[in-house]
């Protein structure tokens, strides 16, 4: 009887344990389950907030330079990022990457909206885009817009190579900051140079953060600003017509910058024969002589093996001292020419003239008053050294000439003298201190984003601790008999 009453006691003590056991566990779970699921809700608007994704790309594509965090800390103003998007179309690189600039400074306000959204609102400068980012001010009177596609760098076949949003995204502050972005114009309607032959001197403007667009004065809407604008003219054709020379004069007396680049022959590579321009170009010709410059009616030729570049008429200039080829003659490079002609300087005015490139001694140059018959040195030609780059400054203004368009071409701008000089000669007449250039990334997979987010994260380690607690919750369960048959 005692023995019976015993065990009563004892089955009785067991279920009140397992009892209070099944309430703790019962306890613990629904408390870790709700933390779970108040993690799941609100880490994705913490993370967005602060940018607590994890950059797991081999290039980093999504973590800011120290260049970008300090003009980020230096802020003292407000700027407003819209990613607008049309509904399936959104860009998770560029937007994972616009939360890094929101949560690296208190001033930058990223949003996303769609295009409806955006068109509706009404702002002192509306953009006039459909998909992209649009920069604004403080109080919206001043923006800048980028197509998405201007974030990456593309192959011949149209696919996503690198990743340059960092120096767009950058650029695009300063340049709010500031209120102004530097342009580059480029002429047309004179037989130019078309910008199809000239990518990768578009290339290099836009690594440099230049605004490039083309600028036709007898029909252009947006005259050309002495504090923003660079003119460059490649291989005019034809002359200016009265008019636009008054105006491209009036742009450099208000302290405009222009780079003008002039033939006086081509060289047919699939034929071998060489051309000579007759056209007579005398409001091209009056427009440097304003800064004493005069491109003499020659071309020059190389005699010597090691300053020829395939042909005699094409070789290597040597850059002389100045600010500009400073780091051509660090580096010992020099910039090959092509078909160049030599300048003269004139007397007269307060101009300042420097010569930055020249044909050295073992060059001699023949007049093409009569054309030229050969490509070989005889006595009545002239011998060198000959000037065939300047740069002349005129009060707040600045008028570089070089004698030779082929140097900024596709296949020459792939030289690294070359490239280097009109880089730093773009820098110098800028009428704007250069923007800060960041260097491209290089996308591994290209369109396919990675990157992990904390929220994600951590409910994985959410799951991962209270896993356990499940497995022995149902384990104590099943012992207890609770959900035995």
């Amino acid at each position: 009887m005692e023995a019976e009453k015993s065990m009563k006691w004892w089955t009785n003590w067991k279920e009140r344990i397992h009892g209070r056991q099944g309430i703790g566990f019962n306890i613990i779970f629904g408390v870790s389950l709700f933390l779970l699921i108040v993690a799941n809700l609100l880490f994705p608007a913490i993370e967005r907030s602060y940018a607590l994704k994890t950059d797991l790309t081999k290039n980093h594509i999504y973590t800011l330079s120290d260049s970008t965090k300090k003009i980020l800390q230096e802020l003292e103003e407000d700027i407003y990022i819209y990613a607008v998007y049309s509904p399936g179309n959104e860009d998770i690189r560029v937007q994972s990457l616009l939360e890094k600039y929101g949560a690296a400074s208190p001033y930058i306000h990223v949003t996303s909206i769609s295009t409806e959204v955006l068109q509706s609102a009404e702002m002192k400068a509306q953009p006039a885009m459909s998909e992209g980012v649009v920069f604004f001010n403080a109080d919206h009177s001043f923006s800048h817009t980028f197509a998405y596609e201007n974030f990456y760098m593309t192959d011949e076949e149209g696919n996503q190579m690198g990743w340059k949003a960092e120096a767009k995204i950058t650029a695009a502050i300063q340049g709010i900051v500031r209120g102004a972005f530097c342009n580059v114009r480029l002429l047309t309607g004179h037989g130019e140079t078309t910008e199809k032959d000239l990518s990768r001197f578009l290339q290099m403007l836009d690594i440099g953060n230049f605004q490039v667009s083309s600028y036709d004065p007898s029909a252009d809407t947006q005259p050309l600003d002495a504090k923003t604008d660079i003119l460059v003219i490649v291989s005019p054709k034809a002359d200016l017509e009265h008019n636009e020379y008054e105006t491209i004069s009036k742009f450099m007396e208000e302290g405009g910058r222009t780079l003008l680049l002039l033939d006086r022959a081509s060289f047919n590579t699939k034929q071998g024969t060489l051309q000579i321009y007759t056209t007579e170009l005398p409001s091209f010709s009056k427009l440097m002589a304003d800064y004493n410059i005069q491109v003499n009616d020659d071309l020059i030729f190389s005699r010597s093996v090691e300053a020829m570049n395939l042909r005699r008429t094409s070789f290597r200039a040597t850059p002389l001292m100045h600010s500009v080829t400073e780091q051509l003659i660090k580096n010992d490079q020099g910039v090959v020419v092509n078909e160049a002609a030599s300048l003269r300087f004139l007397n007269g005015g307060e101009v300042k003239i420097s010569a930055l490139l020249a044909a050295d001694a073992r060059c001699f140059a023949k007049t093409l008053e009569n054309g030229v018959e050969n490509f070989t040195y005889q006595s009545k030609d002239m011998q060198g050294t000959f000037i065939v780059a300047a740069l002349a400054e005129k009060d707040a203004s600045c008028l570089a000439v070089i004698t030779d368009s082929l140097c900024i071409g596709d296949e020459s701008l792939s030289i690294p003298g070359n490239r280097l000089f009109f880089e730093s000669l773009i820098n110098t007449i800028s009428p704007m201190e250069p923007l800060i250039s960041v260097e491209s990334k290089e996308l591994c997979i290209p369109g396919i984003p990675r990157s992990g987010g904390a929220a994600q994260m951590l409910i994985m380690i959410g799951g991962l601790l209270v896993l356990p607690f499940v497995v022995l919750y149902v384990g104590m369960r099943m012992k207890s008999g609770k959900w035995r048959k």
